[in-house]
């Protein structure tokens, strides 16, 4: 949580991003515990910023806008319901691609020599791939290659309309307008940079390296509201009236779409909270509000979320969410579903107890273990297999044989022992008679 709050210098939102993420294993004491690092961190962060960017004011937002108080009508509302509907879907078509490519790369015969015997090829190939894709020179001239993400997330946050006519006031500088342009229109380039971005951030996720998909969602999420806005800015240059007296302002539609499709991938709502901690402005709580919630509800309906897609490809054990289709399932009580007649093992168990107890539970993988049948209190549980060669290796066919030979070698051994002591008894007999005949 801590890692995150610095990346993007926020305060509370990260701490909040994480809860929401690890809910169902979060620890509760850990709360303020996250509060006071993140604080922290912040301040030394301010420090160090001042330190080296003396020149720089370091309590501005990361991504500081400047949006007017009123930058949307309410006729716009919809449209931002409509941009949460669309995130929500493609955000859960991403979860769905990266799932299967990475279920692809581990049932692939071919791949799996590859991970197998030289797993450092994979991101090789893969990092040769995007830089060469992303070259300014080729490919990256239609996805500005030669921007970095934090660049491109200011870019899209800027109160004004690359479309616009460069003699009308709330027209980009010409830099910006060149910049995503090149050779084609901003609304061709900025649709080959939410295209190829998605799917090249789908791959790159796939690496085995360690990363996150915060920063790849959002900055995608802020290039489709950017789309949309500057394609409602260009069909309303006068505003969404036609009074020009509130234009369309593109930067809020990126706001809106970096949360709305974060959240979406993430599940989270805090999304909305990090946007306006890096924006520094709440006047687009509205907006952002509505759509995040849409697009976590619209991806939650058909996939889970990224995190949780993740610890099912790795089956890592987890506690699945209640069904949200029917309220039946939040009256059922434990005791209808557990079992009562619970068979355990303790300390005092034996062989016989440990035997008779696999024979009538066939069915049951792990077994709990207790201090004492009294007591009964729980110190662990284990598996049926372990206890199968736990029982196998003392009382299985191989010990009762190499048992029986023991017992039969140290039979053979008594016998021979009585044997000499026979022998030696009568020995001794015939010595005394031969002393008293002479």
């Amino acid at each position: 949580m801590t890692a995150l709050k610095l990346g993007f210098h926020m305060s509370h939102s990260g701490v909040l991003f994480s809860i929401e993420v690890t809910a169902v294993y979060f620890a509760v004491r850990d709360y303020w515990r996250g509060f006071f690092a993140a604080a922290c961190g912040s301040a030394i962060f301010s420090l160090l910023r001042l330190y080296t960017h003396s020149s720089e004011v370091t309590v501005v937002a990361f991504y500081q806008t400047t949006f007017k108080n009123r930058a949307f009508y309410p006729e716009e509302l919809f449209i931002f319901a409509l941009m949460g509907l669309f995130c929500g879907i493609t955000g859960a078509i991403f979860i769905w691609i990266h799932r299967q490519l990475v279920l692809f790369l581990r049932r692939n015969s071919f791949m799996k020599i590859i991970f197998q015997r030289n797993w450092i090829v994979y991101p090789i190939v893969i990092c040769a791939f995007y830089a060469t894709l992303t070259h300014p020179i080729g490919f990256g001239r239609y996805i500005t290659g030669e921007v970095v993400f934090s660049r491109t997330l200011k870019d899209f946050f800027m109160n004004c309309t690359w479309s616009a006519d460069p003699s009308r006031f709330e027209a980009c500088a010409g830099s910006v307008a060149v910049r995503w342009s090149a050779d084609e229109s901003i609304f061709a380039e900025l649709t080959v940079f939410v295209i190829g971005f998605y799917f090249l951030s789908i791959v790159a996720s796939t690496l085995p390296v360690p990363a996150g998909i915060f920063m790849p969602v959002f900055v995608i999420g802020a290039g489709m509201g950017r789309l949309f806005g500057e394609i409602v800015a260009h069909q309303f240059p006068d505003g969404l009236r036609g009074d020009r007296q509130m234009l369309v302002y593109p930067g809020i539609y990126a706001v809106v779409g970096a949360s709305s499709f974060c959240g979406a991938v993430t599940h989270t709502v805090s999304v909305a909270v990090i946007a306006f901690e890096l924006t520094g402005q709440l006047l687009h709580i509205l907006p952002v509000m509505i759509a995040v919630i849409i697009a976590n509800i619209t991806c939650s309906s058909f996939q889970p979320s990224f995190f949780d897609s993740i610890i099912k490809i790795k089956h890592l054990p987890y506690l699945p969410d209640i069904p949200k289709s029917t309220s039946e399932v939040h009256t059922i009580r434990a005791e209808q579903i557990m079992v009562t007649n619970v068979r355990f093992l303790s300390k005092k168990s034996t062989y016989r107890e440990l035997q008779d107890l696999l024979i009538c539970m066939p069915r049951l993988r792990a077994f709990p273990v207790v201090d004492d049948p009294e007591t009964r209190i729980l110190l662990g549980s284990v598996s049926r297999a372990t206890l199968l060669q736990l029982l196998d290796a003392q009382v299985g066919e191989a010990t009762r044989r190499a048992e029986a030979a023991k017992r039969a070698k140290v039979e053979r051994e008594q016998q021979a022992i009585a044997q000499v002591s026979r022998w030696a008894t009568r020995l001794r007999w015939r010595s005394c008679r031969i002393a008293a005949n002479q």
